[in-house]
């Protein structure tokens, strides 16, 4: 019987990358297969389940070591973005319920293997654009870009996300997240407004809450070196039984860097066009899906 020998420098790590590739692999199949289901399912009762399986199958994945290397290319649902430094990358997703109010989940993967969970509660008070929050009062967003920021000397992440907070409202988010040791936090005194004859507002984040239907852009735009969002006025709502909202007005305003602060900036573009720029899609380029992979075309199908 003839044996095949492996260089004994050599095969242990070359077996154990193998295993840890095809465990991996494996898990990931299942991993996408819930994933579908939280988001696609027809049933809300299903898609929390299926979020429940997904959710603890996929910390267990994340605990294990090797795993910080590992793409998960399948898992189209969820957003995962990897800071430009690779001391961490960022997962967050969104189930929604019947009522269209989703609940939020996210965990930070840092590359020597510690994980924190971000517990999302839900709640958006008048006060939280002024305040700070930790992993475990969290404010959250499915993110779509991330940006690293040095302030004071220190490198802190803007963040972009979104998330659909109410029947009637989405909201765009423009968080900081700082890394302090094993803790992190949410929210900078960074974005300064000069309001004339007052004091200056200072936000710790910033939170575009607007229709249902509409369209809104929040970016970094690079050109411009600014951080760039449609102008948002009050409005009636155009879906029945909505009510007051805000809707962009074809205008832009936004954020410019000076020092280690974002200041306010008004009327960026004099022009202004008959319908907002769209941003580009968080989980791909199909038009006719929405932010959940769901087809835009509601004849096709019906809900029990």
């Amino acid at each position: 019987m003839s044996r095949i020998l492996l260089p004994l420098a050599l095969s242990f790590a070359m077996i154990t990358s193998l295993f840890s590739q095809v465990n991996f692999a494996n898990v990931e199949e299942d991993l996408a297969y819930h994933a579908d289901i939280m988001v696609n399912a027809t049933v809300a009762n299903h898609r929390f389940k299926a979020a429940d399986l997904f959710q603890e199958q996929f910390v267990t994945m994340l605990h294990t070591p090797g795993s910080y290397e590992h793409n998960f290319e399948s898992l189209k649902w969820i957003s995962q973005l990897t800071s430009d430094d690779n001391k961490f990358r960022i997962f967050s997703w969104i189930v929604a319920d019947d009522d269209v109010v989703s609940k939020t989940y996210g965990y930070i993967q840092f590359a020597d293997g510690k994980v924190i969970a971000l517990n999302d509660t839900g709640e958006m008070t008048s006060d939280l654009e002024y305040e700070q929050t930790s992993s475990d009062d969290w404010f959250g967003a499915l993110y779509y870009h991330i940006m690293p920021f040095v302030n004071d000397g220190q490198t802190d992440y803007i963040l972009f996300g979104y998330r659909q907070f109410a029947k009637f409202d989405k909201v765009k988010v423009l968080d900081v997240l700082s890394i302090e040791g094993d803790q992190v936090t949410f929210g900078k005194e960074l974005f300064v407004k000069k309001v004339e004859g007052e004091r200056d507002e200072v936000r710790t984040r910033l939170l575009l809450t607007y229709s249902a239907d509409a369209n809104v852009t929040l970016n970094y735009n690079a050109n411009m070196e600014m951080i760039v969002y449609d102008n948002l006025i009050p409005r009636m709502g155009r879906i029945e039984g909505q009510g007051p909202t805000q809707l962009p007005d074809g205008s832009f305003v936004g954020y410019k860097q000076e020092g280690d602060q974002w200041s306010y900036v008004e009327k960026i573009f004099h022009q202004t066009s008959d319908e907002a720029p769209r941003p580009m899609p968080v989980l791909g380029s199909d038009a006719q899906k929405d932010i959940f992979g769901k087809s835009k075309d509601k004849t096709k199908k019906k809900r029990n």
